[in-house]
């Protein structure tokens, strides 16, 4: 199962008014075949038995912490990657992260970006594709960065 950047996309909020906010959000990240939102939000998404799988959060304090048993997935591009990333994170960059999703490892997965948003997209694409334990960190490797923890490059 692949993800493609050409399929239509709905977003699911329970507050139409955060809708735009989510088109911007998805924009940065290339996505903007936006068809609509679901009125009545993950609610109605719910009742109509649908699936609902989330990716959790960690602070770069909590990831620091956990990185013996966690694989850190960087899905930024190979420049941003080169000019400085979390020691030993596997470099898997989003737009390829469907058509590479076999080179994830088991375990415990993190994945990170510049700032939060291509992760949670990454995340979102383990967890279509089966995989159980996933996270993003919020804010990225400048998150990261900004909490006083090394880059290496």
């Amino acid at each position: 199962m692949a993800f493609s950047y050409d399929v239509p996309i709905l977003i699911v909020s329970n507050d139409p008014l955060t809708v735009p906010d989510a088109f911007v959000s998805l924009a940065r990240v290339g996505l903007t075949n936006v068809e609509g939102y679901l009125k009545g939000g993950i609610d109605i998404w719910e009742e109509s038995g649908e699936k609902i799988e989330t990716a959790s959060e960690v602070s770069p304090q909590t990831l620091n912490d956990t990185r013996e048993q966690t694989h850190v997935i960087d899905v930024r591009s190979l420049s941003e990657w080169i000019g400085g990333h979390i020691e030993n994170s596997h470099h898997i960059p989003c737009v390829e992260l469907s058509k590479r999703i076999d080179e994830l490892p088991e375990g415990p997965l993190v994945f990170v970006c510049a700032g939060g948003y291509r992760s949670i997209l990454a995340a979102s694409i383990a967890l279509k594709h089966g995989r159980k334990s996933v996270a993003h960190l919020p804010g990225g490797v400048m998150a990261w960065h900004g909490a006083g923890l090394p880059l290496t490059v």
